[in-house]
């Protein structure tokens, strides 16, 4: 009962406390000592109102917008990337659209002027998955008309021949193949109304470069000279370009003279060729 009493005395003790304050304020005249007062009391309690209320208040609403504003920026550079990945992924499409129409472009003009000979179109639909320079297999077959040790072109040169066929395919076999010789019968152009005949040994796969061999070897040879078919025998014709002499040296063992021949033809990303042979 006497801590009851004591409460009861302390709150009776403040609200007259507040009585006195309040008609204290009513009735004086405001003075400068009033005014600075008031004014400091407002001060403290608008301080206090800030500190507890106002400020965590603002700091919570900024760091919900902080957290909004975060959340948005990552979703725009999500879509952000994903275009730019669609955008690249469509520029790579459209490059090697180009390169595949620039490809049919040759492929059409090198038809044209292999007008004296049997030509066929192909498209190629599966690379050796061992080694790329060994074979392709061709969508074209007996049904297409073509046989076995046609040549196989593209706008560039000479790329193999034909060693299996089915009647809606075929297998070319590439003159880079280690598998095997690949003997083409070839011939040097010394000039425009000469040449000398060779033979096809091989490819070097280091210096990527075929190694021909001289049948003559009394023959004045130089650097970029053009190496051609020869076109003796039944199917491959002549004048088919091989590719260009970089460099010769002879061979006492044979009394030959080995040629270094680069490829005319490029034998990367090949998609589409012409199948020859004579008519």
């Amino acid at each position: 009962m006497k801590k009851k009493s004591g409460l009861t005395k302390v709150l009776r003790i403040i609200l007259g406390l507040s009585i006195l304050l309040t008609l204290f304020f009513q009735f004086i005249k405001p003075s400068q000592v009033y005014e600075s007062f008031d004014l400091s009391l407002y001060t403290f309690t608008s301080y206090i109102k800030y500190a507890l209320f106002q400020s965590p208040a603002q700091s919570l609403s900024d760091a919900v917008d902080g957290y909004t504003s975060l959340h948005l920026s990552q979703k725009e550079n999500s879509v952000l990337k994903q275009n730019l990945s669609e955008v690249n992924q469509l520029q790579t499409q459209l490059i090697e659209a180009n390169k595949e129409i620039t490809e049919l472009k040759d492929l059409l003009d090198l038809k044209q002027t292999l007008t004296s000979v049997e030509n066929i179109s192909a498209n190629v639909i599966e690379k050796d998955s061992t080694n790329f320079n060994n074979s392709l297999l061709l969508n074209v077959g007996t049904n297409d008309g073509v046989g076995l040790y046609m040549a196989v072109v593209t706008p560039s040169g000479l790329i193999g021949q034909i060693t299996q066929v089915n009647d809606n395919s075929s297998v070319v076999k590439l003159l880079t193949s280690q598998e095997g010789k690949n003997a083409f019968a070839l011939k040097v152009q010394l000039d425009s109304q000469n040449s000398v005949e060779a033979l096809l040994e091989g490819y070097d796969v280091d210096t990527k470069e075929y190694i021909v061999r001289l049948l003559d070897s009394t023959q004045n040879i130089k650097e970029n000279m053009k190496v051609v078919t020869s076109g003796l025998g039944e199917i491959v014709p002549g004048g088919l370009l091989v590719g260009d002499v970089v460099s010769f040296e002879s061979s006492p063992a044979t009394l030959s003279v080995i040629l270094r021949v680069k490829p005319a033809a490029s034998f990367s990303n090949i998609n589409a060729v012409t199948v020859v042979s004579k008519p």
